[in-house]
């Protein structure tokens, strides 16, 4: 991290969300965040930006003997005559590891909220993708599908779109080369009610940038911006 006099908020707040402070800077960059309101939204526009990429990474169970060698490095763990380990330490703290564990689930709950809720309700997502402009690039948008086969969008970042022109949503079901319009969109996002046929189905979702008022033909008229693929629906 550079000098806290001359600093960047968001490029702070980025390697902050990133984890990439460590120790007196890290703790230096929380206090400050608590008076530094600038700051502090910043911290909080990347956590959302970033945290819908946990979508993207499977999730891998720990190894089974994680707890006991972190008894072991922190000490908490004595080893007996036996060679067996004795853990009534560990047993007196367990209040405080299930406080931990709670309190972690309800910030990941809150998480998710703030994130994937709509304005009438907090929506289950079924499927999910996230769009680029190309593959491998920064992720522009979030497409969750509900359990009633409701899709969201979700930007990730500001977007200027110009007074003639809108944004067109698009699907795509998997080996099919026509896509079915979905409507226009806001910048800001849409929720859209997809049809019977496409609830369950693979699919890319794309945005594409059209004329005011959205295509006339049916089909993408402009370019296509932004493309994302659902393939798993849970």
């Amino acid at each position: 991290m550079s000098g806290t006099e001359d600093f960047d908020p968001d490029l702070l707040a980025a390697e902050y969300v990133l984890g990439t402070l460590e120790g007196r800077e890290r703790e230096s960059v929380a206090y400050r965040a608590q008076s530094d309101d600038v700051l502090n939204s910043a911290i909080l526009a990347w956590e959302m930006r970033l945290a819908p990429l946990g979508t993207l990474v499977p999730p891998i169970s720990p190894p089974s003997d994680l707890w006991l060698r972190i008894e072991e490095s922190c000490g908490l763990a004595v080893p007996s005559r036996r060679g067996r380990l004795r853990t009534s330490l560990w047993d007196r703290v367990n209040l405080w590891r299930g406080a931990t564990g709670l309190g972690f689930g309800l910030a990941v709950a809150l998480a998710a909220l703030v994130v994937f809720r709509t304005p009438s309700s907090t929506i289950t997502p079924v499927g999910t993708a996230v769009l680029s402009p190309t593959p491998g690039a920064a992720p522009t948008f979030v497409a969750e599908i509900d359990q009633h086969g409701v899709l969201v969008m979700q930007p990730l970042t500001h977007l200027a779109v110009a007074d003639d022109k809108d944004l067109e949503l698009w699907a795509l079901p998997d080996g099919q080369t026509v896509p079915q319009p979905l409507g226009v969109m806001k910048a800001s996002g849409r929720s859209v009610s997809l049809p019977p046929a496409l609830r369950k189905v693979p699919m890319q979702i794309m945005i594409s940038l059209e004329q005011h008022g959205g295509s006339t033909t049916g089909l993408p008229q402009g370019p296509v911006l932004f493309v994302g693929h659902i393939s798993k629906f849970d």
